[in-house]
Order: C-alpha cells, then sequence, then structure tokens
C-alpha cells in the first residue's frame, strides 16, 4: 500500500499525474490545520497540525509521496525554518520517496498580490535543497538531500516540481 501525505490541501482533489484525489492501493494521510479541511477528507487519515511550527508530528520515513500544492510558499518563516521544514520532509519520506510541489510562478504578478505570500520558490532555491547550489564552492552539508526529478515551466502562472529524496 502506498503511502501518500496530502500538506496543508483544502478542499481540493488535485494531485499532479493523478485522475483522482484517492487511488487503489493508497493510504491518504492529511495534514492541515483546519478541522473543515480534515472532515472533507473523509477517506483519509486526518493530523491536524500547523506547518508552521516543527517538527511534523508524523513518523520516520513513511511516505511514498508528499503532495504540496499552493502551501509550501505561505509557509512564514527564516532560512533556518526553511531548512528546517524541507529536512522534516526529508525525515517523513521512506527511502526514494518525491515530494510533489507546486507554487506561483514568480514572474505572476499573482506571487506579490496576495497578502499571505511568504516565499518565492524558483528553480535556484530548489538548488539549494540538492547539496550543489547553483555550482557553489560554499560547503551546504544538509543532514537531507534531495534530487530535482521534474521542474515545470508556468503553466496556469504555477511553478510545479518533484524532489526525490536520495
Amino acid at each position: 500500500m502506498r503511502q501518500i501525505l496530502l500538506l496543508g490541501p483544502g478542499k481540493s482533489g488535485f494531485r499532479i499525474g493523478r485522475a483522482t484525489p484517492i487511488g487503489e492501493g493508497e493510504a491518504v494521510t492529511v495534514l492541515d490545520r483546519n478541522d473543515d479541511v480534515l472532515a472533507f477528507w473523509d477517506k483519509a487519515t486526518p493530523v491536524k497540525h500547523d506547518l508552521r511550527f516543527m517538527p511534523l508530528p508524523l513518523p520516520d520515513a513513511t511516505f511514498d509521496e508528499i503532495h504540496a500544492y499552493e502551501i509550501l510558499n505561505l509557509i512564514p518563516g527564516t532560512a533556518d525554518q526553511f531548512y528546517a521544514l524541507w529536512g522534516e520532509l526529508h525525515r517523513v519520506l521512506a527511502p526514494g520517496g518525491v515530494v510533489f510541489g507546486k507554487t506561483p510562478h514568480w514572474r505572476s504578478r499573482y506571487i506579490y498580490a496576495y497578502p499571505g505570500q511568504q516565499r518565492v520558490y524558483t528553480p535556484e532555491l530548489l538548488a539549494y535543497l540538492t547539496n550543489d547550489p547553483l555550482g557553489s564552492k560554499e560547503d551546504f552539508s544538509f543532514p537531507y538531500r534531495f534530487k530535482i526529478e521534474m521542474m515545470q515551466e508556468p503553466q496556469d502562472l504555477a511553478f510545479a516540481f518533484a524532489l526525490r529524496k536520495v
């Protein structure tokens, strides 16, 4: 059974590469701070948690996929908090697991219009999670590492990506 984690999914059933929100052979966990969202996902295991706070109340090396759409860009924080979040995502991913993300595109006017916007995701930002940010000679020795599997240029003013745990 594939273990799927949806981060702050709201009441949308969208998942990159999936026709339905919950497929055959999938056990889905929904992590959100809102009770009405958790109730909406009635076929999923609910976990009430605010993504501004770490650690995540989830077990190590559990999830084959994490889906985070239009949520990562809303999480405030410093660089240390950014790395703490991604360290937690790495921790809860099973070996070889993938994080699928989607954020507003950095060229979109909406990224600057929405008052809740906290962070702009770009290919250059994701490079910091690969332990080789833009060929830098600086030491970025993080205890976690991802491989960029996919980055999709603007589609509907969005930036989509997939990062595999290595």
